[in-house]
């Protein structure tokens, strides 16, 4: 009876960040969050390896079709590293945009598969901020970036730099 007492207590509980939380229902949810997130974990690797695809076969025709020392390759490792960027941002905006779409203030099921999905894009544009676009804070790519996310930026609006997830289609700074 303490137990229920305890999930009754809880079911109108709300997370600050705008997420509703209620109690799971049973371990049949528990089993499928984490077979799921497994899944979501094998497909972020996945698309890390999709991503660095075009960048190691660049590099693999470097070496290939260039007679160059191993020395005279690396000066190719900054090219095949803005390849590897580039295709991190447009799996970016696929992710992004096929799996949670724009995003309305609002207040979501914390155990519900929208949460799954927003946890998967979550995570992969964390990955991209730092391993790529860290470099470009305070520049026009990264308002570029932000802008291709959703976000809704001036002419003369300057990110030093601002982590943001999936709700970027929240953001508005004017000029």
């Amino acid at each position: 009876s303490n137990s229920n007492s305890n999930s009754n207590n809880n079911s109108n509980s709300t997370i600050n960040i705008g997420i509703k939380f209620t109690p799971t229902p049973s371990i049949i949810w528990f089993i499928f969050k984490f077979f799921t997130q497994l899944a979501g974990l094998i497909l972020l690797s996945l698309l890390c390896s999709t991503a660095a695809f075009p960048a190691i076969l660049f590099l693999i025709w470097i070496n290939q079709e260039l007679e160059l020392e191993t020395y005279q390759q690396l000066f190719f490792l900054p090219i095949a590293y803005l390849m590897f960027g580039a295709s991190l941002w447009i799996l970016a905006i696929l992710l992004k945009w096929s799996f949670l779409g724009r995003l309305k203030k609002n207040q979501y099921q914390q155990n519900s598969l929208f949460m799954l999905r927003y946890w998967l894009v979550s995570r992969w544009l964390s990955l991209c901020i730092r391993y790529f676009f860290f470099l470009f804070s305070g520049t026009l790519i990264y308002n570029f970036w932000l802008i291709s996310l959703g976000a809704k930026l001036g002419k003369n609006v300057n990110l030093e730099f601002l982590q943001i997830g999936p709700e970027s289609d929240l953001l508005e700074c004017g000029n």
